[in-house]
């Protein structure tokens, strides 16, 4: 093809120069041709390795600048092509031709236009082509296995999106790619073999390759490290991660030993307050689902018509405050009632504190039934929830924009970001707790389908382990590694990770923080050590145990019930659901974290994350500057 272009004069550099017409550049590609098919198996492989590590550098690069522009790909789909393109591959190519590399696919024109020529045989030929090609994969495989160790794209979405693009390619499609995209390259070393100077030869290779980039064309050395690279990059998206969590539990059910019948014989302590590490505790937060079965009316409690009436009154107090302000979205209810006397409940209140006691020092959950939120404006449903909060505690912000009122609902966050909370999601929610001493939910409207909220008792998954002879995994769970990701809210001058036992012995408490799927997210962090065999058999024990028939309560929330549930005796989750289209139609939760004062003493290590542990003050989302709001909607 070369020859044919050349005499016909299609590849005519017109500068003048001898040595640059075609004939002159067909004669280089000819002798380059036949002295790489002249090389030794054992150089064309060293070289093949290096042409390899050239081309993945490039491709690293490639993706490290224009493939991760997820604002410019949507907002100019051209541009950010453009951007791929330019940076990247015509580096990797400009390597190969100035340091020196057998790279094969510029090979498939070089070495065949020598046997054309008759400077090389079909059998020095093939010798190159499928010398130099296993020489590019190891060198690309070489590639992946140091980027992969790094971390550098530990986080990246652009390595496993191209991987998955690329393999869902027809044979066809493919291969009919891969034709073109060896034409530009072939392009692209005809005219870097032309020039005489390294600015001609940097022309001469990124304007073709460049232009089969953007094209979506498929370079086949490429390929050998960008569909590897998106190969072992674990998935660290919500979604994978709660369908690994649940996975994983279930596995884990089959493997936990029966209770022993010697249980009786192990040492018991207790109640909280006089818990002895590493022994069952006796305690009214150590529950099993079977003893609340039939026993709703003890720890579910319907709001009596004289309770709605003061919260009426209370409201409406409130609303008619001109002191009331609201800024778009954010309601500054904190200003006119920042505290319970501001919001009389003269027999709810009673009620309300009862609550939160037997959150706190009892079983660990309650349940309210009956807040008139349906008839209620969404103001007033605010106004309401923020006065009754003011019984309980101080409530402290759940994430980086200081929502001290959350809104736990489906608006549409990108399932696939591994920084989304799953709050925003229709998403399973794996087992877990909250940051902050209690939680509360109030549920505005259930979902068409789905959204079952479940609890169980931490105490009791603790006890179930020692009961079960597996105290090893009960003091791995003690153990100071456990390693949690911020998912990107991260105060000032912090890692983006901090480190917290998930069972924590204090000052005879037993107090528990979990965060399922947490522990596998900080793995994307170079820094962070890699979780043990022994810690991934403790995680899965605890989610099969609390996710288990013998300790879950399962309820299905209607509108109007205010689920409140304790962060440190009790592990919650809800299922998935479906949604309507419509955004005001969908499933609708408000959610209260909150820190009220209190007894348990909690160990240091719990201020790394909640900023102190002062009972009244700690707990929340701190990440130095985050404004405290109140929205009315989710945002």
């Amino acid at each position: 093809m070369l020859r044919m272009f050349s005499r016909a004069g299609l590849l005519q550099v017109p500068c003048g120069r001898p040595d640059t017409r075609s004939e002159g550049a067909y004669a280089k590609a000819v002798a380059a041709g036949a002295a790489k098919a002249a090389l030794p198996v054992g150089t064309t492989l060293v070289l093949g390795v290096l042409a390899g590590v050239f081309i993945g550098f490039g491709s690293f690069l490639a993706l490290s600048v224009g493939g991760d522009c997820p604002g410019l790909a949507s907002a100019n789909p051209g541009l950010q092509k453009m951007v791929l393109g330019a940076f990247g591959l015509p580096f990797g190519l400009l390597m190969v031709l100035v340091c020196g590399g057998e790279l094969f696919t510029g090979n498939t024109a070089l070495v065949t236009a020598a046997v054309y020529e008759g400077r090389a045989t079909p059998a020095q030929l093939a010798k190159n082509w499928l010398v130099s090609y296993a020489g590019n994969f190891l060198g690309s495989a070489l590639v992946v296995a140091l980027v992969a160790a790094s971390g550098v794209m530990a986080t990246a979405k652009a390595p496993a999106a191209v991987a998955v693009a690329k393999t869902s390619l027809t044979f066809a499609q493919a291969f009919a790619r891969g034709v073109l995209a060896n034409w530009l390259v072939c392009v692209a070393v005809w005219q870097a073999g032309a020039a005489s100077s390294l600015p001609g030869k940097f022309l001469g290779a990124w304007l073709p390759v460049s232009a089969f980039v953007a094209l979506g064309l498929e370079h086949s050395i490429a390929n050998m490290w960008m569909i590897p690279m998106g190969m072992p990059l674990p998935d660290l998206s919500p979604q994978a991660l709660v369908i690994a969590h649940y996975r994983e539990a279930n596995e884990a059910r089959k493997r936990l030993p029966p209770a022993s019948h010697l249980h009786d014989a192990q040492r018991h302590s207790g109640p909280q307050g006089a818990v002895e590490p590493f022994t069952i505790i006796d305690d009214p937060s150590a529950w099993r689902a079977a003893e609340y079965a039939g026993r709703e009316a003890e720890w579910l409690a319907p709001l009596t018509p004289s309770d709605i009436a003061e919260l009426d009154a209370a409201v409406h107090a409130v609303e008619a405050n001109p002191k009331l302000r609201q800024e778009g979205n954010h309601l500054h209810i904190q200003e006119v009632i920042p505290t319970s006397e501001q919001f009389a409940l003269p027999t709810l209140g009673p009620k309300l504190q009862a609550a939160m006691t037997e959150v706190l020092s009892g079983r660990g959950f309650y349940i309210l039934r009956g807040l008139p939120v349906e008839r209620y404006t969404r103001k007033q449903i605010v106004i309401a929830y923020w006065g009754i909060s003011l019984y309980w505690g101080n409530v402290v912000s759940q994430n980086a924009k200081g929502h001290i009122v959350g809104h736990v609902k489906n608006i549409n966050h990108d399932v696939t970001s591994a920084d989304t909370r799953v709050y925003a999601t229709p998403l399973a929610q794996p087992i877990h707790t909250d940051s902050a001493d209690a939680v509360g939910l109030l549920c505005l409207r259930p979902g068409l389908e789905g959204g079952l909220s479940s609890w169980a008792s931490s105490v009791s998954v603790h006890n179930e382990l020692l009961r079960r002879g597996r105290r090893d995994l009960v003091e791995e769970l003690v153990r100071d590694q456990w390693y949690v990701d911020r998912k990107g809210e991260v105060p000032p001058g912090a890692a983006p990770y901090h480190k917290l036992p998930i069972f924590n012995y204090h000052k005879g408490f037993l107090s528990t923080n979990l965060n399922s799927t947490y522990y596998e997210l900080a793995q994307r962090h170079a820094e962070v050590p890699r979780m043990t065999t022994k810690q991934r058999e403790a995680l899965a024990a605890v989610g099969a145990l609390a996710l288990g028939d013998e300790l879950r309560m399962d309820f299905v929330l209607q509108p109007g019930d205010l689920q409140l549930i304790s962060n440190f005796t009790q592990l919650h989750t809800r299922s998935a659901f479906t949604d309507p289209e419509a955004l005001d139609q969908r499933r609708h939760l408000l959610r209260l974290w909150v820190a009220p004062p209190g007894e348990r003493p909690l160990p240091d290590a719990y201020a790394a994350l909640w900023g102190s542990t002062e009972p009244g003050k700690r707990g929340g989302i701190n990440i130095g500057n985050n404004t405290l709001v109140v929205p009315l909607e989710a945002e």
